[in-house]
């Protein structure tokens, strides 16, 4: 996401920033899935997903790349596109359609709920920092994500989020290598501070 969007700043061209814009959509809109699918399989309980829940949670963002790789031909997810040369690069700026905040309210509420059961986890096994790193690496570039759709960025059409994971990438690779955060899994019974995915589907 981050090198794609270093890409999508770097050129001043509206096709290929609306086509860039549609790429990185392709992928966004399944990352809150893939952090609730990890966030279930750490705390054990992966068995939840089942394949008709796992089915009825990508009809959003199945329904959100076909409607960004349509959207010349509508106005239901974005439309308008159109270029900021205000800021120091180039940004794509465009206009939002109901298609795109359903999508917005469901992205925040999948990370939301993955957090929800990772704050659940503590009343369960006690503080762990591996645990906050997951919660700080989900809440952060959400919040981030909202701040920009609420108007509040450096630049008009800049969204920052991709920019976080330079400290959710950290963050990561701190816990990985200084508390081994994939170690064991907290459903199998292990140590809080440890934690990790347990071996099942996700694998």
């Amino acid at each position: 996401w981050a090198l794609e969007y270093g890409l999508d700043m770097s050129t001043a061209s509206l096709p290929l920033k609306a086509f860039l814009m549609n790429l990185r959509v392709t992928f966004i809109v399944f990352i809150p899935l893939a952090v609730l699918w990890l966030v279930l399989e750490y705390t054990g309980q992966g068995a939840w997903l089942t394949r008709r829940r796992l089915v009825l949670l990508l009809i959003v963002p199945v329904l959100t790349v076909l409607l960004a790789w349509t959207s010349s031909y509508h106005s239901l997810l974005y439309y308008n596109f159109r270029l900021n040369l205000d800021a120091p690069f180039p940004l794509l700026l465009w206009d939002r359609g109901l298609m795109y905040w359903v999508a917005q309210l469901y992205l925040v509420t999948i990370d939301a709920g993955a957090a929800w059961i990772l704050f659940g986890s503590f009343r369960a096994h006690g503080l762990s920092r591996n645990i906050l790193v997951l919660i700080l690496g989900i809440l952060i570039p959400l919040s981030a994500d909202v701040l920009y759709n609420l108007g509040i960025t450096p630049w008009r059409g800049y969204n920052p989020t991709s920019t976080t994971f330079v400290i959710t990438g950290a963050l990561f690779a701190w816990a990985v290598l200084r508390f081994r955060l994939f170690d064991d899994g907290l459903g199998r019974g292990s140590k809080c501070h440890r934690g990790a995915l347990p071996h099942s589907s996700l694998q």
